[in-house]
């Protein structure tokens, strides 16, 4: 019994850890802070990621200019598209940093997309759904650089959300 209270107590400090890591309590309300703690510790308890993998992703997508708010939400999208797709850690953490290339420089180049079209993201039809134009077209607006990147990150991210729903349970 008392083993179990350690375990528990390890836990729940490994669990503040790596909320303190994410989102600091420097500058962050504390009702937010608190959410979150208690939002990524269901997460955790919910998927398959460990501790580690849900820092160094959260990591990635805190450096990339994503808000608190968007971090377990695109953790989400993500797992669910490599659970779906047998990626390994490795291979979503790649794509956390290519969402979030995306979204900093504020540009979607073929140097983004390709390592998300290696990992069988259909890139081309999601910004293609986006856009509502056909994919050679979407393919001829990246190669002249005039798909913004921020929304071209996010309508990935949500279309992949949408098609892998549910795959990390």
């Amino acid at each position: 019994r008392l083993g179990q209270c350690r375990r528990r107590g390890a836990e729940h400090v490994e669990v503040e850890v790596l909320a303190d890591s994410l989102v600091g309590q420097q500058g962050v309300p504390e009702e937010l802070y608190q959410e979150f703690l208690s939002d990524i510790t269901q997460f955790a308890n919910e998927t398959p990621f460990l501790f580690d993998d849900l820092t160094s992703m959260g990591k990635v997508l805190k450096t990339y200019g994503y808000e608190v708010e968007e971090l377990l939400p695109t953790m989400q999208k993500i797992g669910d598209a490599g659970a779906a797709l047998g990626m390994g850690r490795e291979d979503m953490a790649a794509m956390a940093t290519y969402l979030g290339r995306m979204k900093t420089t504020g540009k979607t180049t073929m140097e983004y997309l390709n390592p998300l079209l290696e990992r069988g993201i259909p890139v081309w039809d999601y910004l293609a759904q986006a856009s509502g134009i056909a994919k050679d077209e979407v393919q001829e607006m990246v190669s002249r650089g005039l798909v913004p990147g921020e929304a071209a990150a996010e309508a990935i991210a949500d279309y992949m959300g949408e098609d892998f729903a549910g795959s990390m349970e």
